[in-house]
């Protein structure tokens, strides 16, 4: 089974998918816990440090290079050129190719459950407070991906106002990235709002409020997947 969260920054998806992962272990299941951007592959390495305005290594760049997934994305980076928002989105789009054939196809082949942190929705909902049109994106990420794809069995929504969300992000004492300003996060959010009536992303969805507590929202998790 696959299972993804999505939502703007800290609605706290993060800390309840491990949370759900131990849950699923501990009554004998077999979970894993995954996130995007991966840090596994050069791509989710790269992606990282230009969201959190890092330097990028010129091995990384190399080793990136080499995988020849994403042609002119790259050299670009190597360069020192800036990014399109859409050049942005592909590298995210390398990473998850990479993440589908390492490790999510076989973990799930194998038995388990993997529970992830973000997965295609994240990119069209940030894409879309650039103004990329879905048709664009999805397009791109056909591209990138081929025939290698896999619909998540569920979708956990975790909403969250906005202002909470920046409250929350002062608060974590985290430097915000490229992604985490008001404006944008409130962007996002109205984009996901319109993303979750396309049942193209998944099987199944639960929205969930994520302004309540820890326990509370991991409660209500534990009850929408039956998993007292």
């Amino acid at each position: 089974m696959f299972i993804v969260a999505e939502g703007i920054t800290c609605t706290g998806k993060t800390t309840q998918m491990k949370m759900l992962a131990d849950r699923i272990n501990s009554k004998g299941g077999r979970a894993f816990f995954n996130h995007e951007p991966t840090k596994a592959s050069p791509y989710g390495k790269i992606i990282r440090r230009i969201v959190e305005k890092r330097e990028i290594s010129p091995e990384l760049i190399k080793e990136a290079k080499n995988r020849k997934l994403i042609p002119g994305v790259i050299e670009k980076l190597e360069d020192g050129k800036e990014l399109t928002e859409l050049e942005r989105q592909s590298i995210y789009m390398a990473d998850r190719r990479e993440n589908l054939i390492h490790t999510v196809i076989p973990k799930i082949a194998r038995g388990a459950t993997v529970l992830q942190d973000r997965y295609e929705m994240s990119t069209f909902a940030y894409g879309a407070t650039k103004d990329i049109s879905e048709e664009t994106l999805r397009k791109r990420q056909k591209q990138i991906l081929e025939d290698v794809y896999l619909r998540p069995d569920i979708i956990l929504y975790f909403d969250l106002d906005p202002q909470t969300a920046v409250e929350r992000l002062k608060l974590s004492g985290k430097q915000t990235d490229i992604y985490e300003t008001l404006s944008k996060i409130k962007k996002t959010r109205a984009a996901y709002k319109k993303l979750l009536k396309n049942k193209d992303f998944y099987r199944t969805l639960y929205a969930i409020d994520a302004s309540e507590s820890l326990d509370e929202v991991f409660n209500t998790i534990c009850f929408k997947l039956n998993l007292w």
